[in-house]
């Protein structure tokens, strides 16, 4: 980010940009729909894989696109990663983890869960 290779998300207009997330053994990268930026992370995830020995299976990779991303640039960054786009992320750790969801929606199952595993606590 420093470098301008990689620019984030801001969560509020005047807020720090977030450029990851890491939870265990997964990350989750963020950056604009541009080649810029996915030349950025092709480089982050290149020097990743060099520094650590580790070789990084783009298969069990997705990429999740904001809604005015237009097709053509889609196409682009897929070619630039080699990776393949999906539709959202499905759940993760047991919660919705699509950007777009109600979080009203998603939390309304986690409640549901918790209240039917304590019907049988004593």
């Amino acid at each position: 980010m420093e470098r301008g290779a990689l620019h984030g998300v801001r969560v509020v207009p005047n807020g720090i940009p977030i450029s990851h997330l890491f939870f265990a053994d997964d990350s989750v990268l963020f950056c604009d729909a541009t080649v810029d930026d996915t030349q950025g992370v092709r480089d982050i995830l290149n020097t990743y894989a060099a520094g650590s020995g580790q070789g990084i299976n783009m298969t069990k990779n997705s990429i999740y696109y904001g809604s005015k991303v237009k097709k053509r640039d889609k196409k682009i960054i897929e070619r630039t990663l080699n990776i393949q786009s999906k539709v959202g992320f499905g759940k993760y750790l047991g919660l919705q983890s699509d950007f777009g969801y109600s979080k009203k929606a998603i939390f309304e199952d986690v409640e549901e869960r918790i209240e039917t595993r304590m019907e049988g606590w004593a």
